[in-house]
């Protein structure tokens, strides 16, 4: 079980306007709970504006291990309207982008589309780049940047993803 001062910690915030919170989200912290986690943002974001008309709530997610920057609406019509962009209905589809390290020289210079079918380990509760009966994961990457860190390697890469699978980003650059 989680403390009450694990729930009462502060979520840092990068941005606040009168519609949104640009929260950074610390790696191993869910954005939602379940799954055996009481600790997670919306339960930061409702102990942290308790005393709201109006509890703060998240637009998109970032998978629990992931570190990031998370969209938050400071009410209904800012998280419908932030919500219905993402989704593409705006007008315009989205673009998503992220920015990740990982660990080595990435062997391209120039963008390259990578293309996955992605299926659930059911006996090791992942998710895999596997097999002919999976679903499809499409992306956009490109090296931006080739840096030693210690005795490793690691290249930032700029991924725009044209599908949104489970763990997608992790599983693309994990099967190469």
């Amino acid at each position: 079980g989680a403390s009450p001062h694990e729930h009462a910690s502060r979520l840092p915030i990068v941005y606040e306007d009168d519609d949104i919170l640009i929260l950074n989200k610390e790696a191993g912290l869910p954005a939602q709970g379940g799954s055996g986690h009481s600790v997670s943002v919306v339960s930061r974001l409702a102990a942290q504006f308790s005393g709201s008309t109006f509890l703060p709530a998240p637009v998109h997610r970032l998978d629990k291990d992931t570190s990031g920057l998370l969209l938050a609406g400071k009410s209904y019509a800012a998280l419908r309207k932030f919500s219905d962009a993402l989704a593409g209905r705006e007008g315009l589809p989205p673009r998503k982008e992220y920015l990740a390290w990982i660990w080595g020289r990435w062997p391209h210079s120039e963008e390259c589309r990578l293309r996955d079918l992605l299926k659930k380990n059911e006996h090791e509760r992942k998710m895999e780049a596997d097999g002919p009966e999976g679903r499809e994961a499409e992306s956009i990457v490109r090296p931006l940047e080739t840096r030693r860190i210690g005795e490793k390697t690691a290249t930032l890469m700029l991924i725009r993803l044209l599908t949104g699978r489970t763990h997608q980003i992790r599983v693309q650059f994990s099967s190469r």
